[in-house]
């Protein structure tokens, strides 16, 4: 048994000996100055484990969004431009295709192909950014491609559908009429119009991509913020649950600010809409 006097040391340690409204007003002025606590089973400060993970995460989704953008864009434009056409009836079938499978098989089926078979990529291990590109990305692109492949079907579907509504406005008839390029018009008038329900729909993406993430870094294991999340549960350390769900839940309501605040770059009437109110 614990003794009374160690017992009291301990909840004063975690400040279970004060009031509810007391201790989350301790946790939130602890957060606010970056004390997350320390871990319960190495006595590791809980932000030195999560800096030391969260670059991880963050390559791991910026690399899988850049992916899914850069292939994604051009087939949705390629679908759009002959809708119900040859090409547009494939890439929806496999759009949907790439839907059906969870991210966790797509990461199996990935390294079975690539790593096992081929032995293009490997199957687990991580090189930090900061020592070596080139194995970095060597690493990177097999759990990157696993969460790119989802994005990649949701987005050109929906720039598929925008871009066949903006090809049908009049500015781009009038464009037509003047005998500019196809290419022209689709990449110069009809692109930038068609992107708003496309940056709404990745910054509302970003929470199916986090919970992706912590899936996909279990699969690779990478030593990200969801391989720590995970192996923290496991392992009843909830100090640095806690700080792990708080960083990610800040982390989304920051990308989503963002999101929010592109619009203004993206479509110019939102601007002259907040100016006339």
């Amino acid at each position: 048994m614990i003794p009374a006097k160690g017992l009291a040391q301990c909840r004063h340690q975690l400040g279970l000996d004060q009031s509810l409204p007391g201790q989350y007003v301790q946790y939130l002025d602890n957060s606010l100055h970056g004390n997350l606590g320390t871990s319960y089973l190495n006595g590791q400060t809980v932000g030195k484990a999560v800096k030391q993970a969260l670059p991880v995460t963050v390559e791991l989704l910026v690399l899988s969004q850049l992916i899914a953008l850069v292939v994604a864009v051009p087939l949705g434009i390629l679908a759009a431009l002959r809708p119900d056409g040859v090409f547009d009836q494939v890439s929806t079938g496999v759009a949907f295709g790439l839907l059906a499978i969870p991210a966790f098989m797509l990461g199996v089926l990935l390294v079975y192909l690539f790593a096992v078979s081929f032995h293009v990529f490997p199957a687990t291990g991580w090189t930090p950014l900061t020592q070596d590109l080139g194995d970095n990305l060597k690493h990177a692109i097999l759990p990157s491609l696993t969460l790119a492949l989802g994005s990649l079907a949701v987005y050109m579907r929906v720039l598929r559908t925008d871009m066949i509504a903006t090809l049908r406005e009049d500015f781009i008839t009038t464009a037509r009429a003047k005998g500019m390029p196809t290419s022209h018009i689709l990449l110069r008038h009809a692109l930038r119009p068609s992107t708003f329900a496309l940056v709404t729909v990745a910054g509302i993406n970003i929470g199916t991509l986090i919970t992706g993430a912590f899936l996909v870094e279990f699969i690779f294991q990478l030593p990200g913020i969801g391989l720590l999340t995970l192996s923290s549960i496991y392992a009843r350390d909830y100090g640095i649950v806690q700080a792990t769900v708080l960083v990610v839940a800040v982390g989304f309501v920051v990308i989503n600010l963002l999101v929010d605040l592109l619009y203004a770059a993206i479509d110019p009437r939102t601007r002259h809409a907040r100016a006339t109110v």
